[in-house]
C-alpha cells in the first residue's frame, strides 16, 4: 500500500472518530442548551476522573495531588461532562509527566469557579500553544499517540457551561511542566458542598 493511501485511510478514521464523538457531544450539550441541567457541586465531578486516573499515576510513581476547598458553591451544568474535562487533564498531565507531582485544585474567584492541572512534564512548545484546542493537533514534542481530540472537545463542554478553558508552559509557579486552567460562572443557591460526601483520596482544602 502506498504512503499516500495510508494517510488517506488514516484520516478517514480520524474524521470518523470525530463525527463520533462530536455525535455524542452534541446530543448532551443540546440538552443541557434546552435548559436540561441541574445544581451539583464540582467535587461531584472529581470522584470518578480521580479514580480513573489513580492507578495511571501509580504505575509511573507520580504523586496526584487533587485539592478542592469545603466551601465551594454549587454550579449549573452537566456533571457528566465535566467529568470528561477533568479526566482528560489528568490523564494528560499523568502521560506527560516522568515523576514528580500532578496537581489538581480548585479556586473559588468572585464571579467563578477555577479549576488548575499543575504537572512537571515535558511542556508545550511555545508555537504549540495557539493550537493546543483545535480538533486533531498533537504537540511536536508528544510521541504518544492518540486522536488529538480530547482537548478541543474540553474546550467545547467548558464553552457550553460558559466557561473558558487555557494552558501556560512553562507553569508560571514551578518554572516547569504546564498548567491548564478552566473557570465555571458560580450559580444556585449558595449551599455548601458536604466534606462527609466526597470520594476518598480527595483531600479537601480549608
Amino acid at each position: 500500500m502506498e504512503i499516500n493511501d495510508k494517510k488517506e485511510i488514516i484520516l478517514s478514521e480520524l474524521e470518523t472518530e470525530r463525527e463520533k464523538f462530536n455525535g455524542t457531544l452534541g446530543r448532551g450539550l443540546d440538552e443541557f442548551e434546552k435548559g436540561n441541567y441541574d445544581p451539583f457541586y464540582l467535587y461531584e465531578s472529581f470522584g470518578f476522573p480521580y479514580e480513573f486516573t489513580e492507578e495511571l499515576a501509580k504505575e509511573k510513581g507520580i504523586t496526584l495531588n487533587v485539592q478542592l476547598p469545603q466551601t465551594l458553591p454549587r454550579i449549573y451544568g452537566s456533571s457528566l461532562r465535566l467529568q470528561q474535562v477533568v479526566r482528560n487533564l489528568i490523564s494528560n498531565a499523568i502521560k506527560y509527566s516522568r515523576e514528580g507531582t500532578v496537581l489538581v485544585r480548585a479556586v473559588e474567584d468572585d464571579n467563578d469557579l477555577r479549576v488548575e492541572v499543575i504537572d512537571s512534564g515535558i511542556g508545550i512548545l511555545p508555537e504549540d500553544l495557539p493550537l493546543l484546542f483545535t480538533d486533531f493537533f498533537r504537540g511536536k514534542n508528544v510521541e504518544t499517540r492518540g486522536t488529538g481530540l480530547g482537548l478541543s472537545i474540553s474546550k467545547r463542554i467548558v464553552e457550553a457551561h460558559g466557561g473558558r478553558i487555557w494552558a501556560k508552559s512553562p507553569c508560571p509557579e514551578t518554572g516547569k511542566g504546564s498548567q491548564f486552567s478552566f473557570i465555571l460562572p458560580k450559580g444556585g443557591a449558595p449551599q455548601r458542598s458536604n466534606v462527609s460526601e466526597s470520594r476518598p483520596g480527595i483531600r479537601f482544602s480549608e
